[in-house]
């Protein structure tokens, strides 16, 4: 996997958008990484300007091909200062469009739907198209857009109920799907005849008759993004319209570790699937108390979103939200807590905004801060809301204008654990239900009702490490020498992980200090009967591509002898290559010689095993069983002063567990030295580490919402009864 790293200033002012614009560009098709440094002094953040990513002025960066990772140094990031600023992550068919990619007539939604002459079910594993002449349109892997209806107004045909799925066969008119359905669809029509500002749509509207069927995607969906370790601090707190991080058109997506910084939006999409948000925070500027920013807005047909262990903060006297519009399925959030001030907001604006269709929600929510305006709620189950919507947790703090939970949609099944609330709500009551004889029910109790599939449609593990090469140097061999310069491998690119094996007779150290651009990993020695000894150093250094096969060099104040191993692997983590490493020292006098035992925890790391010994030539080495020996060298000196080392790895992932490697020499030796490493990949799996505590625990009450002040019974069923609430008006 390609890894290239800008050549960035990282000073907060000088523009690096147009290098790491380039650098994105650059990688092959297949993928790769953006690794950003953080700049010799400044900041760490690079400054990206003023300049659209196309002639329709979108101001940022543009990611636009499939399986790139955007990561850097401890402390780096991207800043931008301007309205309409953001990291645009896209695989919309508007990309095809040079003058500006984000141009809504040029997303999926205005690409052609081939309709079924029917209905399609929820959990609908095929669809029949009207003819096998337009599903023909189509082949296996096929990425595909299905839709119906308006969620919003009739001007933002753009935001139907929608998901995405994979063609997995095409047999006449017959679609077969890689994941049954989310929901049902059916041809829908505007509700009036006419368009309103809040014109939806439904089955039995009377207005003119909405898009319905399936599109085509591919080759428009991006898969595989991952952006890990970054701060991403697009400012503007005038107008409060800079985006952060947009998503679309994307299927399996990593937000891990990142600080996200908006005046709108921290991290919102449309048309995406299989995104994993974890351990990141957001911050709101918000553009003034009367704003309505998110922290988090998956919108119109995202689906299978797990966000775990976030947290977000605003300015002060902004209010922030979650924002769950358009079409939602299987959206999980666990372990989010965040604090803002109180304040008026938007009006009608609500910190937590379920609506327009909401599909199995789950979520763990600790938030304070609410928006006061007349007829604000704290958190809002509206519009169609299909169901059901679980708490685990839903714990509020604040004062908000209306409700703390308003359940305006009768239709919803709203199912919650525990729920706690703080403050005094401005409709006097705590809870609303409307409607609640047509069948909204609050229950305690309930189970997760979403079905999180993350990763992209054919379930890519994502970057894997593989080998570049192996090299070797040898010095001293007839002649004792106090210097040995190394050799690289050849096929090093930027980003890729070089280390280097000094080996060498007796217990005389090296002398001139790690070389420039290398770091130490450690010094094994083992002295053996003295002077019968041998010493390893080992290094390492993460390629800029300027690296030719001639290494460093090495020196000593007394002469030795000398074997330098050097390896070169694609892939690794530059920012932490070593999950784990260890060396021992030979301890008998045999021909087996045994790593230390390391622990891995990730399954897609690799094992790489350096082992040196002493004693007369010839001497050759059998790799342990589960490696593969790429560099076997024998000094050749027909006396005990001999050394002879072995490089190996294990030309693969690594499954989880324990492991100890043994490389067995042709002859016994007291003499050894021997070093195991677990090489981490970029893109490590997220551990889902979150779990639910009480809400006891954390000072908050238990006990059950009083009623709307007339009466004391609590609003929260005891499980066994599902009868409703009662109705506050």
């Amino acid at each position: 996997m390609t890894t290239v790293i800008p050549n960035v200033v990282a000073d907060g002012v000088t523009d690096d958008r147009a290098v790491i614009q380039a650098a994105i560009d650059s990688l092959p098709t297949s993928g790769g990484t953006v690794y950003l440094k953080k700049g010799a002094t400044g900041t760490g953040q690079c400054f990206i300007g003023t300049a659209g990513v196309s002639g329709g002025g979108d101001y940022g960066l543009a990611i636009t091909r499939s399986n790139v990772t955007l990561t850097g140094d401890a402390g780096a990031g991207i800043v931008g200062t301007v309205p309409g600023m953001r990291l645009l992550v896209a695989g919309g068919i508007g990309l095809t469009e040079p003058t500006n990619p984000v141009d809504n007539n040029t997303w999926i939604t205005s690409a052609t739907a081939y309709t079924p002459p029917g209905a399609i079910a929820q959990g609908a594993t095929s669809i029949t198209l009207a003819s096998a002449a337009d599903a023909a349109h189509f082949t296996a892997g096929d990425v595909v857009f299905i839709r119906t209806g308006s969620c919003t107004a009739s001007a933002l045909l753009r935001e139907p109920d929608a998901e995405l799925n994979v063609v997995t066969a095409v047999s006449g008119a017959v679609l077969n799907l890689k994941f049954p359905t989310k929901k049902p669809y059916v041809p829908e029509f505007l509700l009036t005849s006419g368009a309103t500002a809040n014109d939806t749509s439904s089955p039995s509207g009377q207005g003119a008759a909405c898009v319905y069927g399936v599109a085509k995607m591919s080759p428009n969906c991006l898969t595989g993004f991952t952006l890990r370790g970054l701060t991403i601090d697009m400012q503007d707190p005038t107008s409060g319209q800079a985006m952060a991080v947009w998503l679309h058109q994307a299927w399996g997506v990593v937000v891990d570790s990142c600080t996200i910084k908006s005046g709108k939006y921290g991290l919102a999409s449309r048309y995406t699937r299989g995104v994993h948000v974890a351990n990141c925070s957001f911050y709101s500027y918000g553009s003034s108390s009367t704003g309505d920013p998110a922290w988090v807005a998956p919108s119109t047909g995202s689906s299978d979103w797990l966000m775990e262990g976030c947290s977000g903060t605003a300015a002060a006297g902004i209010p922030a939200k979650l924002h769950l519009h358009e079409g939602l399925s299987d959206i999980k959030y666990v372990g989010w807590t965040s604090t803002a001030d109180d304040g008026p907001g938007q009006s009608g604006a609500s910190p937590i905004s379920i609506r327009a269709r909401a599909y199995r929600h789950y979520h763990d929510l600790t938030m304070t801060g609410a928006y006061t305006a007349s007829g604000s709620s704290f958190c809002v189950v509206n519009s169609n809301c299909v169901g059901p919507v679980y708490f685990a947790r839903l714990k509020l703090t604040g004062n908000p204008g209306g409700y703390f939970l308003n359940v305006a949609d009768p239709a919803a099944r709203i199912e919650q654990a525990q729920l706690a609330t703080s403050g005094t709500p401005g409709s006097g009551t705590s809870l609303y239900s409307n409607g609640a004889a047509s069948g909204t029910v609050l229950v305690t109790g309930g189970t997760d009702p979403t079905n999180v599939v993350l990763g992209g449609p054919d379930a890519d593990p994502g970057p894997q490490i593989t080998r570049v090469g192996a090299a070797v140097a040898t010095a001293g061999a007839s002649t004792t020498t106090t210097s040995c310069t190394a050799t690289l491998p050849a096929g090093i690119a930027a980003g890729d992980l070089l280390i280097v094996a000094v080996d060498r007779t007796n217990d005389y150290p090296l002398t001139q200090g790690t070389p420039t651009g290398w770091k130490f990993i450690r010094n094994i020695l083992d002295v053996g009967t003295s002077p019968n000894a041998g010493q390893t150093d080992l290094y390492y250094r993460i390629a800029d591509g300027t690296e030719t096969t001639i290494g460093p060099a090495f020196t000593t104040a007394t002469v030795t002898r000398w074997i330098i191993h050097a390896a070169a692997y694609r892939g690794v983590n530059p920012a932490a290559p070593f999950l784990a490493e260890g060396a021992v020292t030979q301890a008998t006098n045999v021909a087996a010689h045994a790593s230390p035992t390391l622990t891995n925890t990730d399954g897609t790391a690799w094992a790489v095993f350096a082992v040196l010994g002493r004693g007369t030539s010839p001497v050759s080495w059998t790799p342990d069983p589960a490696l593969t020996e790429r560099l076997d060298t024998d000094l050749g000196v027909t006396n005990s002063a001999n050394i002879y080392a072995e490089w190996s790895d294990s030309n693969g992932p690594v499954s989880p567990g324990s492991y100890t490697y043994t490389a067995t020499a042709s002859a016994a030796s007291n003499i050894g030295t021997h070093w195991l490493g677990l090489l981490r990949p970029l893109a490590a799996a997220l551990p889902h580490t979150y779990v639910l505590a009480p809400l006891a625990s954390n000072g908050a009450s238990t006990a059950p919402l009083t009623g709307n002040g007339a009466s004391t019974a609590p609003l929260l069923n005891n499980g066994a009864s599902t009868a409703p609430v009662s109705t506050t008006t």
